[in-house]
């Protein structure tokens, strides 16, 4: 449930910016009113990034311990929880890292944002697979 809710959080922001960027053609997205309109898009993707995450790793870890107090024993089970874990949370960090890595010289009006951002989309393209 909480991931199709960050999924529809994500596309309306993404259409809400489309449809402005369509009704008003002289403005790209480096002017400074598609900049006021682009930041919480962007921190709002990172933040739910960020939550939906650390939400899946709790459950996965209450999950993972409630199994292994119901064996008695740690078993394959449990090392299949923590492989899981850490493959959530190596995607998570590629993702994240590179978003902040994006947003940070891009909120400071820093050229080197132009670098990061093909990277960020890259990085959001194979956090998905």
């Amino acid at each position: 449930m909480t991931t199709l809710s960050a999924n529809v959080t994500v596309i309306a922001m993404g259409v809400m910016f489309v449809y402005y960027q369509v009704s008003q053609p002289a403005i790209t997205q480096w002017s400074t009113v598609a900049l006021n309109f682009n930041y919480p898009y962007f921190a709002i993707s990172l933040a739910l990034n960020i939550i939906l995450t650390l939400m899946i790793v709790a459950r996965l870890v209450l999950h993972s311990r409630d199994l292994q107090n119901a064996i008695g024993a740690p078993s394959k089970t449990t090392r299949l929880y923590k492989a899981i874990v850490t493959m959530v949370i190596e995607s998570f960090a590629f993702y994240a890292a590179t978003s902040v890595l994006f947003i940070v010289p891009w909120a400071t009006d820093s050229s080197t944002s132009g670098i990061f951002f093909p990277i960020l989309t890259n990085a959001q393209v194979r956090a998905v697979f």
